[in-house]
C-alpha cells in the first residue's frame, strides 16, 4: 500500500480519477500506546502517540490514530509528530509512515500543509483519503514544506505523513501537519486581466512546444519528445513569479491525438519562481463541456524521462483544474497543458492558466 514510489511518481488511472495515490483499504482507528512515544510539541491540537502501530508498512497491529480533531472550517488545527527512525522497511523503502484520522463537521475548503526539516529525505508527502478510499489530496514536500488544497465533504478522513529513502536516517525529524481553512475563489481567482503571456510557438502542426509525451499505456509515463525543434514557450515577459502576484497564461489545445498517445496537443511553458516564492496555486479554466483539460508541473528534464512535481488529471470536462503546489524559490519549471485522449472533443479548445505566486508562512 505504498503511497510514494522512490524512483518516480507514478500516475494510475482508476475510477473517475486519474491521479496518484491509491491506498488499499480503510483501516481501523486508534491503537494501544507503544514505545517509543513521539515527543509532544508546543501548540498542537494533537500529538502523535503510537509510532510503530500507526505505520501500515509495519503491518502487524496497524491502526490509525484517532486524533479527536473536529474541523469546523472556522479555525486551523495542528497535528504534531515525528518521522521516527529505527524501523526502516527494506521492501517499501519507508523510513516512517504516520496515519491519523480527523473529522470534518461540514463541507469545507482546506489547505493541508506539512512542515519539517526534510531536506535530506528523498520523498516525503502528506496525503488524505476519505472513508470510501477516494483520494482527497496529496502534497509532496519540496523546499520548506509540502501542501495541497481541496474542497472536502463532511466526514472522516485519514491524514498520512510518509517518508521514503534508500536507507534509514540517523535521527528523528519532528513535523507539523496544519489543516487550514481556505477560500480558493479569493486566494487564487481566475485572472481576468490581459494575459501576461499568450502561446506563440506551437507552429502550424501544433507540435512546436510539446516537450513532453504523456503515455499511460507504457512506462515511463512521461518522456521527452524526440523532435529537435521542440522548445518551451518563452515566458520571459512574465519575468520571475513574484510572491503575492497573479499571472495569466493563455493558449489553445489542438486535436493532434495520433502523436500524443494519452493526450491531444501538449503545450509547455517555461516559468521561474521568484526569490520569495515557495508555493504556486495554478487554476486552469476553459469553456464548454466537451474537453477534458489537465496540467502538469515538471522539473525541466535533463534526459529522456520527465518527472512531474504535481498533476491535475481528473476525468472531467468542466473546469477548473486547481491545485496548490510546494516549489523552490529561484527555480525553473515546465507548466504543461493538454487535453486528455480519449475524453475530449470540440478541439481546438482555448484555455487560461491563472498562476498565483505565494510565500508559505509557517
Amino acid at each position: 500500500m505504498r503511497r510514494i514510489l522512490l524512483a518516480i511518481l507514478v500516475v494510475a488511472a482508476c475510477g473517475d480519477d486519474k491521479e496518484k495515490h491509491n491506498p488499499d483499504a480503510f483501516v481501523p482507528e486508534d491503537a494501544p500506546a507503544d514505545t517509543p512515544v513521539d515527543t509532544p510539541a508546543n501548540f498542537c491540537d494533537y500529538s502523535e502517540q503510537h509510532d510503530t502501530t500507526n505505520d501500515y508498512n509495519l503491518a502487524s497491529g496497524y491502526a490509525a490514530e484517532d486524533t479527536g480533531i473536529m474541523f469546523t472550517g472556522a479555525a486551523s488545527k495542528t497535528i504534531c509528530g515525528n518521522m521516527n527512525v529505527g524501523h526502516f522497511d527494506n521492501t517499501n523503502f519507508s523510513i516512517d509512515v504516520d496515519d491519523y484520522t480527523i473529522t470534518l463537521t461540514a463541507d469545507a475548503d482546506v489547505v493541508v500543509a506539512l512542515e519539517g526539516q526534510f531536506a535530506t529525505v528523498s520523498n516525503v508527502g502528506v496525503f488524505a483519503v476519505d472513508s470510501s478510499m477516494g483520494k482527497s489530496g496529496a502534497g509532496f514536500f519540496l523546499g520548506d514544506h509540502g501542501v495541497f488544497a481541496n474542497h472536502l465533504a463532511a466526514g472522516q478522513y485519514h491524514l498520512s505523513v510518509e517518508a521514503y529513502d534508500n536507507a534509514d536516517k540517523a535521527a528523528a525529524i519532528p513535523y507539523k501537519v496544519r489543516i487550514i481553512p481556505d477560500n480558493p475563489t479569493t486566494r487564487c481567482p481566475t485572472v481576468t486581466a490581459a494575459a501576461n503571456y499568450t502561446e506563440a510557438g506551437d507552429g502550424t502542426l501544433n507540435n512546436g512546444n510539446d516537450m513532453i509525451v504523456v503515455d499511460y499505456s507504457a512506462q515511463p509515463y512521461y518522456k521527452t519528445t524526440a523532435a529537435p525543434t521542440d522548445s518551451p514557450e518563452d515566458t520571459t515577459s512574465m519575468v520571475a513569479l513574484t510572491a503575492g502576484m497573479k499571472y495569466r497564461v493563455s493558449g489553445s489545445s489542438a486535436s493532434v491525438a495520433a502523436q500524443r498517445v494519452s493526450y491531444f496537443d501538449g503545450d509547455t511553458y517555461l516559468i521561474k519562481t521568484g526569490a520569495a516564492t515557495d508555493q504556486l496555486t495554478i487554476r486552469l479554466d476553459w469553456g464548454g463541456t466537451t474537453a477534458d483539460l489537465d496540467y502538469f508541473l515538471f522539473f525541466p528534464p535533463s534526459g529522456t524521462t520527465a518527472t512531474p512535481i504535481e498533476e491535475t488529471a481528473k476525468i472531467s470536462t468542466t473546469g477548473p483544474e486547481f491545485k496548490t503546489i510546494a516549489v523552490a524559490p529561484n527555480t525553473s519549471y515546465w507548466l504543461w497543458v493538454g487535453a486528455a485522449a480519449p475524453g475530449s472533443s470540440g478541439l481546438p479548445k482555448p484555455y487560461d492558466a491563472s498562476i498565483c505566486a505565494e510565500a508559505y508562512t509557517q
